[in-house]
């Protein structure tokens, strides 16, 4: 505002003399005094922003760290491209305070959803686990009917024979006299009987399991797919602490050896966030690390940022707490469904 001024009171007072205002001498008099005056309070000023600029870079300190991961083989793998970013501890703070909050309520609110869901799957499950071991119990018997069957055909002297591929054809061979044959025939059509019977049982609660199945599959899937939504927002936990952050003070990038200096406050705690990933066989791990530092009152510090502060170790200098960040007691339902 002062500088436009000034620049105006210039053009002025150049066309005032082009103009060659005799009689406004007086006023051409005044507003070289102002424009003096503007100049010499512009130069002040700009003494002023010179002097603040210095009492700033006076009051920062340097912060020099580097940025790798300790593999479970003991080497140091150095994380080079990664921006480590400066905030204001307390705006760091209030954002990731405010993620904990909305995830602790999200979570409430699927913990909710699943808690009535899972009594129902949890009856619906009783009852098809009553129907399965039913099933099973009839299927057996029919196994042991089958057996006893051929064994007690293939029992009685003579060359006719059971085997186990078709019962529904034995082999009646024209050596065995007709008697034999009589008698296997007889021991046939008895345990052919209680065969088919034990058959019709178990096709029968086979049917009913299905339809208890049918009940029961699509609650399981439905609370499964419900504590997996749960799982999978608590896994994101420190992700989005992270993008809550917002745009920091000052940033830089690590060099090839995961190096970096960074210009910090002398006095005060700052915040401190960086990103990493690397592959891991076929797949990648990401790193996130959000944590406190200070130079206290020193011009020089420095720091390191490796396994034991990322955020997901949950360390001391980490403002990512995971206590009050856990599944609810309705974790994912085990059991194994489709025999029917």
């Amino acid at each position: 505002m002062k500088m436009s001024r000034l620049l105006l009171l210039s053009s002025f007072m150049c066309a005032a003399l082009i103009v060659g205002c005799k009689e406004n001498s007086k006023e051409i008099e005044a507003l070289r005094k102002e424009l003096g005056e503007l100049k010499v309070k512009a130069n002040q000023d700009q003494q002023s922003q010179k002097l603040q600029s210095e009492i700033s870079r006076m009051r920062e300190g340097v912060l020099e760290g580097s940025v790798f991961i300790v593999t479970k083989a003991r080497e140091n793998v150095k994380m080079g491209l990664v921006t480590v970013s400066l905030f204001d501890s307390t705006h760091a703070r209030m954002a990731v305070q405010k993620v904990r909050t909305d995830l602790r309520r999200r979570s409430d609110e699927i913990a909710a959803q699943a808690k009535p869901l899972f009594a129902d799957v949890e009856t619906a499950r009783e009852k098809y686990k009553a129907v399965e071991l039913e099933y099973k119990a009839a299927r057996e018997a029919a196994a042991v009917a089958k057996e006893n069957l051929i064994k007690q055909f293939n029992a009685i002297p003579g060359r006719s024979r059971l085997n186990h591929f078709d019962l529904s054809n034995p082999e009646y061979r024209e050596s065995d006299d007709a008697q034999t044959i009589e008698r296997k025939k007889a021991v046939y059509a008895e345990y052919r009987s209680k065969v088919d019977s034990a058959e019709d049982t178990r096709k029968g609660i086979a049917l009913k399991g299905r339809a208890e199945y049918d009940k029961f599959h699509p609650l399981y899937l439905a609370y499964n797919s419900l504590t997996k939504s749960q799982r999978d927002l608590i896994k994101s936990y420190e992700q989005l602490c992270f993008a809550a952050l917002g745009s920091p003070v000052s940033a830089v990038q690590t060099d090839a050896d995961g190096k970096f200096k960074l210009m910090t406050p002398r006095s005060g705690e700052f915040v401190l966030s960086a990103s990493a990933s690397r592959d891991v066989g076929s797949s990648s791990e990401t790193y996130f690390w959000i944590i406190t530092h200070s130079l206290d009152g020193k011009d020089h510090s420095q720091i390191l940022l490796s396994n034991d502060n990322k955020t997901d170790a949950y360390g001391a200098t980490s403002i990512v707490e995971r206590s009050g960040i856990e599944e609810s007691p309705y974790a994912k339902y085990e059991y194994e469904v489709g025999m029917w």
